[in-house]
């Protein structure tokens, strides 16, 4: 699951899943634990600013509810784009790309979905899995 735009300066998003195991440092990810790749989609930077804290280029866990909970939201948007700003809203950030709830914003969560719910589909508890941002 790949989705970008622009070759500009910017938000990189990553999602890393490792079998069997815990992440020790990032320095330990490889490329085949990468299961997806967001660039600029500040909607899903925001859920875990707000959820988490997150630092950048730090590895952030990823739990069964957050997956739920990002597809719920997620799936309630699209069924009702007015709902956009108050259930998965943009954030500004330095080169976070668009705040507009355009094309490119709905598209974006059509891409968050098909990426969770793989996720969701391939969740196994002995695997963790990371979201990981670059800015």
């Amino acid at each position: 699951f790949i989705t970008g735009r622009r070759i500009y300066m910017g938000l990189d998003q990553y999602i890393f899943r490792v079998k069997g195991k815990k992440l020790e440092s990032s320095k330990d990810i490889k490329d085949d634990d990468k299961i997806a790749y967001f660039r600029k989609v500040n909607c899903l930077q925001n859920y875990f600013e707000q959820k988490h804290e997150i630092e950048n280029c730090v590895p952030h866990v990823i739990s069964l509810d957050d997956i739920k909970d990002i597809l719920d939201k997620v799936d309630k948007v699209l069924e009702n784009h007015s709902l956009a700003e108050q259930l998965f809203p943009n954030c500004v950030g330095f080169f976070y790309g668009s705040l507009d709830y355009g094309k490119e914003y709905f598209d974006d969560l059509q891409e968050i979905k098909k990426a969770f719910s793989f996720i969701l589909e391939e969740w196994k508890e002995e695997d963790n899995f990371y979201y990981y941002c670059w800015y």
